[in-house]
């Protein structure tokens, strides 16, 4: 400013400045200002959620404990209704599919886990549901659907899925296969430091059988 010759000039300029650009900087301020309280109370919520839906599956965990299934059910439900996004909404479908399984109420447990699937990212939560779904299908014989099934497991969590694949082949009389996919889950199983004895079993049939 001391480019002006005078105070008067240089209030003057001042305020022609502040006539030119006052609001704008006013309104800046609002906005950014508004964006970091927005920010923080989005926080606040988020986390305010979480606790929440923490406490309801705990409950839920409860609840499902004591055999008290509709109860447990109730409890499930509010949380997926509640907060469908969150990883408590999965694990919750997770427990409200085997209480559907232990009732033999098949459709509802595979509606359940269908819903896990198609609402879950790649993580540990979702190769659960596919192996629950796919030992469904082959409980009902449906050995199409649990291999088509099998077809959508991310390559990071194949391994998990080896001794199921053979069971799938041995259902549907590739016993070769069957066999590999066995050998393999053993292997995989004496690494983790399990025995595998139940898989070595499986083993020793089709051996036993000639097959």
């Amino acid at each position: 400013m001391d480019i002006y010759a005078t105070e008067k000039e240089q209030l003057d300029q001042i305020k022609k400045w502040w006539g030119e650009y006052g609001k704008a900087i006013i309104l800046g301020l609002v906005l950014g200002l508004g964006g970091l309280f927005g920010y923080r109370y989005w926080e606040s919520t988020r986390l305010a959620e979480g606790q929440n839906a923490s406490l309801n599956y705990e409950h839920l965990l409860g609840v499902a404990s004591t055999g008290a299934r509709e109860e447990a059910i109730d409890a499930g439900n509010a949380i997926i209704v509640g907060y469908p996004k969150s990883t408590y909404a999965k694990l919750s479908a997770l427990i409200l599919a085997k209480l559907a399984v232990d009732v033999r109420n098949l459709d509802e447990a595979k509606a359940r886990l269908q819903w896990v699937i198609d609402n879950s990212d790649a993580g540990k939560i979702k190769p659960v549901a596919q192996k629950r779904l796919v030992q469904i299908y082959l409980a009902e014989n449906n050995f199409e659907d649990a291999a088509s099934l099998l077809t959508q497991v991310e390559p990071a969590f194949e391994n998990q899925f080896s001794e199921l694949r053979g069971d799938v082949f041995l259902a549907q009389g590739k016993l070769e296969l069957a066999r590999a996919k066995y050998k393999k889950a053993l292997e995989e199983a004496q690494q983790r430091g399990d025995p595998g004895e139940y898989i070595q079993l499986k083993i020793d049939n089709l051996n036993i059988s000639g097959q």
